[in-house]
């Protein structure tokens, strides 16, 4: 049986001694999702703004990587970790308050996440 030599675009090694934090920065780093944020953003404006759209997403995205089954272990979570709500980039100042609730979540969700449509 003939072996087909490949060149690897990456390997898993790399990534084996990254922190969890470390991690959450590269995939926010590569995400293309100006234009949604772009979008996103021009639709709230004129409206509430307590949780704003940037961050939330971020905290989306950070759940999805650091795999929370719910958003209520995620908001946990959030709410536990300084450090975490620092990377997706919630104001430090506000520190646990700057979670969004289970309902800003559900809104962001149902809202934004729904109806957008990238071009």
């Amino acid at each position: 049986m003939a072996v087909i030599s490949q060149k690897h675009l990456f390997s898993w090694e790399q990534f084996s001694g990254t922190g969890d934090i470390e991690r959450l920065n590269m995939v926010l780093e590569v995400i293309p999702d100006e234009e949604l944020m772009q979008i996103l953003e021009a639709e709230r404006k004129g409206r509430r703004d307590d949780y704003p759209i940037r961050p939330t997403w971020n905290s989306v995205l950070a759940g999805i990587v650091f795999q929370h089954k719910c958003i209520e272990s995620l908001r946990r979570e959030l709410s536990r970790n300084g450090e975490l709500r620092q990377a997706c980039g919630f104001d430090p100042v506000l520190g646990k308050k700057a979670v969004p609730s289970k309902d800003a979540y559900s809104s962001f969700t149902k809202r934004n996440l729904s109806s957008i449509r990238i071009r």
